[in-house]
């Protein structure tokens, strides 16, 4: 699915809910249907817990040779990280640790004379405040706001080799951003969640063999989040979504995927 229509259609699904909800006549909430969401704290009690993830990315990217050629390529990683989230009342904090790790070969094209082997890894770390807005919601509908800070290091490692030297490109970035979503309980054991960020992050990237990579940039980034839960216990749920994202304006960086989580809440 084109990484546009997957955030056009995360917007258009949150505005829908929220404009009805918001002229809905009944105001009510069912507990046992707005606190299915496991990440939901009900009343005045806490709630916290966690959840093993596995998370699966297909993702554009571009290659630059030292002629200052471009390479575009499609790559696709996979790996195991952790999510944990801690709430009282309307708001949660949550955080999430996602690593990657992937291998792209890039053919021989433009400036490049051999076929390029990058083996890379890449880690997303996301702490991420959200506030339920109780004052729109309806019994199956709850809207909310999110804010919070995102990190992302990547390393590719070529095998290519400038006076000797194996050349090892390095990116990193961070920054702070907003956004807003929903959460659709459907029954007691079974509901969806939905939100879109942006955040503005600098990103610096660096080359050992290569000055002319060595750039800072100002750039926007949005994800977007569909996740299905389902409670298997109490305590014991599993989660099921598909996650995309891009950087505004810029060619071949949107990426998309399946994730699953197997979480416990306390």
């Amino acid at each position: 699915m084109n990484i546009t229509n997957i955030s056009t259609y995360v917007f258009v699904l949150l505005v829908s809910a929220a404009t009805t909800a918001a002229y809905s006549q009944q105001r009510e909430i069912k507990e046992s249907l707005v606190f299915s969401d496991p990440t939901v704290a009900k009343s005045d009690n806490w709630v916290k817990g966690f959840s093993i993830d596995y998370n699966s990315n297909t993702k554009e990217g571009v290659a630059y040779d030292s002629q200052g050629g471009t390479h575009a390529n499609s790559t696709t990683s996979s790996k195991v990280g952790i999510s944990g989230f801690l709430g009282y009342g309307n708001f949660t904090l949550m955080f999430t640790h996602s690593p990657e790790s992937y291998t792209t070969v890039i053919p021989a094209s433009g400036g490049l004379t051999n076929t390029t082997t990058v083996n890379g890894s890449t880690t997303i770390t996301e702490l991420v405040g959200r506030y339920l807005l109780t004052d729109l919601q309806s019994a199956h509908f709850v809207p909310y706001l999110v804010g919070g800070y995102l990190s992302v290091d990547n390393t590719e490692d070529m095998d290519v080799y400038i006076n000797g030297v194996r050349e090892v490109n390095k990116t990193s970035g961070g920054g702070f951003g907003a956004g807003f979503g929903g959460i659709f309980p459907v029954s007691e054991k079974f509901g969806f969640r939905a939100d879109i960020k942006q955040y503005f992050t600098t990103v610096t990237t660096t080359s050992n063999v290569i000055a002319a990579f060595n750039t800072s940039r100002e750039v926007k980034y949005v994800r977007s989040n569909i996740t299905a839960y389902y409670n298997l216990t109490d305590r014991i749920n599993l989660q099921l979504g598909v996650q995309s994202s891009f950087i505004v304006n810029q060619d071949h960086t949107s990426g998309a995927g399946p994730y699953i989580k197997f979480g416990y809440t306390f």
